[in-house]
């Protein structure tokens, strides 16, 4: 009997994360859409949670027990529909969280993750942790290039440069890149900003060799950039940050990767290859990374897919599922062996499949 699964949140049309992690539990059990309320009778075997805990902030990025409490009710709502609850926690604490509130929140997202759900999962194996389990984070999907590139963009068809890739934000240390950026590499900081004075700063701050491009750009424009780069650069090591996006969208696109070092980008450049991903201590030290890196980057597609590839993460979901009492095991289908979640002896409930 196969499981039924949600996901949360539930956009896969905007959120290629999103879209990947339901593409990949749907070879293990079905994946239902959101029920319209929040009391609906509608129920699921497992639901996997993410970024709830974004929401325990105030605007102005203070850690607010009105919202926190919201939080709490909402997934306690969610338990009356989900025998089983995942959370996949991606950050020590919110991205936006105000520094006076960092340990505050950690704290608060520790307890959530700890007494509300059957066990957690986190991207990065050094996170490990009594029922937070690792999980690899989904590659994402190659677009192809259906309309012509913008001017701005084609014009570094024939440069060399390396590329900042996401949203344009403080605590990634941009103006301090920028200012320690080797003077004879290109570098190219691509994304959307939400903060006008910020943008202004930074397109101000930036000297000849660095090209600010601001606003939306579709996923067969920004691979394109990627792929046409020298590498990919990650300027920040926040203490909020368990893994980054930006490594993952580069080693989807079998890029280099230049990186301030965290504990996980470590452990990456171990596994891929110090010449893969470059890591230093600090901005000053990856800036001499880059003048002296040669150009070129090795295959890698073998072992990113051992590492990344969607088998590995429907093999490690399933060990989460087996920890909380679910069993998943391999079935023939008529596109080969694909991963089925069934009951396992301790489910009292079958009435849950279908």
């Amino acid at each position: 009997m196969t499981l039924r699964f949600r996901f949360i949140p539930n956009d896969c049309d905007t959120n290629a994360y999103c879209a990947r992690m339901v593409e990949i539990l749907g070879r293990m059990g079905s994946v239902g859409p959101a029920p319209r309320s929040w009391f609906t009778r509608t129920r699921f075997d497992a639901a996997f949670v993410s970024w709830y805990d974004n929401r325990i902030l105030a605007p102005d990025g203070s850690l607010s027990a009105l919202r926190t409490c919201k939080v709490v009710l909402r997934t306690l709502a969610l338990r009356a529909q989900a025998r089983k609850l995942i959370f996949i926690r991606h950050n020590r604490m919110p991205h936006e969280t105000k520094r006076s509130d960092w340990r505050r929140a950690e704290r608060v997202v520790d307890l959530y993750e700890r007494w509300l759900f059957d066990c957690s999962l986190v991207h990065s194996p050094v996170e490990i942790a009594t029922m937070r389990l690792y999980c690899p984070h989904p590659l994402y999907k190659h677009a192809s290039a259906t309309e012509p590139l913008p001017p701005q963009l084609a014009a570094f068809g024939t440069r060399a440069f390396y590329v900042v890739f996401g949203r344009i934000e403080p605590y990634k240390q941009l103006e301090q890149l920028i200012r320690a950026f080797p003077k004879d590499k290109q570098l190219v900081i691509c994304g959307r900003c939400s903060d006008p004075s910020y943008l202004d700063s930074i397109t101000r701050a930036a000297p000849e060799n660095v090209t600010v491009l601001h606003g939306f750009i579709p996923d067969e424009h920004a691979q394109w950039l990627i792929r046409r780069s020298q590498g990919v650069v990650i300027s920040h090591a926040s203490d909020d940050m368990i893994v980054s996006a930006s490594f993952f969208y580069a080693i989807s696109l079998a890029q280099r990767v230049f990186a301030v070092a965290t504990p996980f980008l470590r452990w990456a450049s171990a596994a891929l290859g110090d010449d893969v991903v470059l890591v230093a201590e600090d901005l000053a030290g990856l800036c001499r990374t880059v003048s002296e890196a040669p150009s070129g980057v090795p295959d890698l597609a073998v072992a990113i897919d051992q590492l990344f590839g969607d088998e590995t993460i429907a093999r490690h979901i399933a060990v989460a599922l087996e920890r909380i009492g679910l069993d998943v095991r391999v079935m023939e289908s008529s596109s080969g062996p694909k991963l089925h979640a069934v009951c396992s002896s301790s489910c009292r409930d079958g009435a849950l499949c279908s």
